[in-house]
């Protein structure tokens, strides 16, 4: 019975952190703070029967004469949201362009953000706060500026380190208050980078890489689990121009380059600037 008791006690907290049973939980409640260090708290006016959420500054002694910071919780939970979505999305691409990983990674190392990007997405809040808390270190408000720090090694175990995420916001000032001003969470100005391509010039390097360290060419095909034509493709593949490969891991590249483009074309140029030509890389 006492276990029992205690187990109840503890999915009691577990819910009241999460927001399970509130009637509108706060995504980012502990988590955001403003640009004088002060926590930043839910908070919520109703006007003409419509209720409106917002998270504002806990001022105490030691802030009298600062203004209350205040920015709309809906704003702010969809950019933090679509912010966090990128900087995993950056780490998992960042990992693969580094040729640290093998191929079994990789596809361990996608499926396990393809799910956390979808778990970010589901309409329950609980689930989604509970992965912010999981792994989002602290936001702040400072400089004219949201700062997000997040702990990549929880989200997945081949990531480490912290990564952290800047993205101007506006200021409105008034005599009681700091009102922030949000931008477009649309992340339509970011050039997305393309994991198949990724993907393609990592498998390309780790297949030099196993053919410098020796063996038949039929040996490292075995080794890496390829056939003998595939491997051939991805040793050629590993001779794109340096200009190439950047624009590959930066996102610049042709948005119609594809990874078939680059792996069926067969009399790859030996020239560089021919090779760029080929691809229209500038």
């Amino acid at each position: 019975m006492f276990d029992a008791v205690q187990l109840r006690i503890e999915q009691s907290r577990v819910e009241r952190r999460l927001g399970v049973n509130a009637d509108q939980p706060s995504l980012l409640a502990g988590l955001l703070w403003d640009g004088h260090g002060r926590r930043m708290s839910p908070s919520h006016c109703t006007t003409r029967q419509r209720r409106y959420r917002y998270y504002v500054s806990q001022t105490d002694d030691s802030s009298i004469g600062e203004p209350c910071w205040r920015i709309s919780a809906p704003d702010i939970e969809t950019l933090v949201t679509e912010r966090v979505k990128a900087i995993i999305s950056l780490a998992r691409d960042d990992a693969v362009a580094s040729e640290a990983l093998d191929v079994d990674a990789i596809h361990s190392l996608s499926d396990r953000v393809a799910h956390i990007t979808a778990e970010l997405d589901q309409p329950v809040i609980s689930v989604r706060r509970e992965l912010m808390l999981r792994f989002v270190h602290r936001i702040e408000l400072v400089s004219e500026a949201l700062r997000i720090t997040i702990d990549l090694s929880c989200v997945d175990q081949l990531l480490s380190g912290n990564a952290h995420d800047k993205v101007a916001v506006g200021f409105i000032r008034s005599a009681k208050q700091v009102k922030l001003i949000v931008p477009p969470s649309s992340m339509a100005t970011d050039r997305p980078r393309n994991p198949s391509l990724l993907k393609l010039v990592s498998q390309a390097f780790i297949a030099r890489r196993e053919i410098e360290k020796g063996g038949s060419f039929q040996e490292v095909a075995t080794r890496l689990g390829y056939g003998r034509e595939y491997l051939a493709d991805m040793i050629r593949t590993s001779y794109l121009s340096p200009a190439i490969i950047t624009a590959i891991v930066d996102g610049t590249q042709p948005q119609t380059l594809s990874r078939r483009q680059l792996v069926q074309t067969v009399r790859l140029p030996l020239d560089w600037a021919e090779q760029q030509r080929l691809f229209e890389v500038a």
